[in-house]
């Protein structure tokens, strides 16, 4: 009995399996797989809305690839900004999940300073954007016309440039001055000194400097001497002119040669000189000294001439014994106006504006040239009201070109000069003398020295300045006011 129920329960076994698939598809429908081919994948959140996700799964249907739809993806979850996420994909009941991990773009704008001065004539090709760099997650990518705005003008003022990327901007201040034009000459190459020379020497003469076509004052904070603490005979130091004025960044150097105290030494010097001017007589671009004997500089020791016909530099030579110098002078074109008495003009009462001639008070030098009969259309006296007692000033403009006549006309550049009227008041004497009295009393003001002192303190002055004197006598200052005031 035993075993016919051991056999009963072989057959009862046998029956199920053979009534059942044994792949478990008892119906004989095809086996669904739906599989994530990537478990975890990384987007940036730019890439959310355009990237396949379709390619992230793998549907079968037994050994038989199915096409993945959209239609079969759920990314109801997903977003673009930074996060992590699931989707899934859903077949036939068969489900797979993929997740999503969204990094943020990082979007920058880089600027290397954050304001800036510069010119008038600047402005129109200063090349704002090489201070702005524009970043995609630290990689440089153009800058284009959209990210910028700009409202920055050639006329002096405060002004902004902005560029903006996506939600990032930076913003660099433009300060625009006036155009000036500003000029350093040396008036030496080398100049040959002996220690003794050294101790006293003044470098400021070493350099001429020029601002909007005038000359200004050379001062001991302009010049580095520094290498000349502990000069020795043989060796040469540069002496550097080293200033900024009005954004204008200028530098120039100049070499002293240290010499034996009677060694020969030669200066020479540079000038400028215009096409029409006087002209230059080339002995008096140098100097030669043995000791304290000055030699007389005479044409056979130079070579080279002045071509006056042609803008540029002219370089001149002088050879003596074995010893050479040289001297540029530079002919150019411009315009120079000076006073022809003072910047400041007493105006007597009853002066009729209408008839005095403003124009006398100028002196009007073009390449040279001096211009007289100069019309009052270029003077600009509309204010000045010589019937009442003030102050009042004249400007005179001189348009001046020298370059070609170009498609677009004439540019002009303009040379401006203003001077000072000072309608007289009634009563005005021609001489004044100070009481101090009140400066003693009142704020104990005390001077410094009597009378004698200071003529005693202004003859010293003379005797410790014998080359001055020397220019004096010799007339050599004249080629100084010749070269700083024509």
């Amino acid at each position: 009995m035993r075993k016919l129920k051991y056999i009963f329960l072989v057959l009862v076994v046998l029956f199920t399996l053979a009534s059942c698939d044994l792949g478990g598809n008892s119906s004989g429908s095809p086996k669904i797989s739906v599989k994530a081919l990537k478990d975890t994948i990384e987007l940036k959140d730019t890439e959310v809305n355009t990237y396949d996700y379709k390619t992230l799964f793998e549907i079968k249907s037994d050994e038989t690839t199915i096409e993945v739809l959209d239609e079969y993806l759920d990314l109801s979850s997903l977003k673009e900004t930074a996060g992590s996420y699931k989707i899934t994909c859903t077949y036939e009941k068969k489900k797979a999940t993929v997740t999503v991990n969204v990094k943020e773009t990082v979007y920058d704008v880089l600027l290397k300073v954050e304001e800036i001065t510069i010119n008038q004539l600047q402005v129109k090709d200063y090349d704002f954007l090489s201070l702005f760099t524009t970043t995609i997650d630290g990689v440089s990518v153009p800058i284009t016309e959209d990210m910028i705005e700009n409202n920055v003008k050639d006329v002096t003022g405060t002004y902004t440039f902005i560029v903006t990327f996506k939600n990032v901007s930076k913003t660099l201040t433009v300060h625009v001055i006036e155009t000036h034009e500003a000029e350093v000459v040396p008036s030496y190459l080398v100049l040959e000194l002996t220690i003794s020379q050294i101790q006293n020497f003044d470098y400021t003469k070493l350099f001429s400097l020029y601002v909007d076509y005038k000359a200004e004052k050379v001062t001991n904070e302009m010049l580095d001497v520094t290498s000349l603490n502990s000069p020795t005979v043989g060796n040469t130091y540069d002496v550097i002119f080293d200033y900024t004025l009005y954004n204008i960044h200028l530098t120039k150097t100049v070499q002293i040669r240290i010499v034996e105290e009677e060694e020969l030494t030669i200066s020479s010097k540079n000038i400028i000189v215009y096409p029409n001017g006087e002209y230059v007589d080339l002995t008096k671009l140098f100097e030669i000294k043995k000791g304290n004997q000055v030699i007389p500089v005479t044409l056979d020791m130079i070579t080279g001439n002045i071509d006056y016909s042609i803008i540029g530099v002219n370089t001149i030579t002088l050879n003596y014994e074995g010893h050479t110098a040289t001297s540029n002078v530079e002919v150019r074109r411009g315009v120079i106006i000076n006073y022809a008495k003072s910047d400041t003009i007493t105006i007597t009462k009853g002066t009729n504006k209408n008839t005095y001639a403003f124009i006398n008070d100028f002196v009007i030098v073009i390449n040279g040239v001096v211009f007289n009969n100069i019309s009052d259309k270029y003077l600009e006296y509309s204010d000045v009201d010589f019937n009442t007692p003030g102050v009042y000033t004249v400007k005179l403009t001189i348009p001046f070109n020298d370059k070609e006549l170009g498609i677009q006309g004439v540019k002009f550049t303009y040379v401006e000069k203003t001077i000072t009227y000072v309608k007289d008041r009634p009563g005005h004497d021609n001489r004044y003398a100070i009481d101090c009295t009140k400066a003693k009393t009142k704020l104990g003001w005390q001077r410094k020295m009597t009378f004698e002192e200071g003529l005693l303190a202004t003859i010293r002055w003379y005797l410790g300045h014998d080359e001055w004197i020397k220019n004096i006598q010799s007339g050599a200052y004249k080629d100084w006011i010749s070269k700083n005031y024509t």
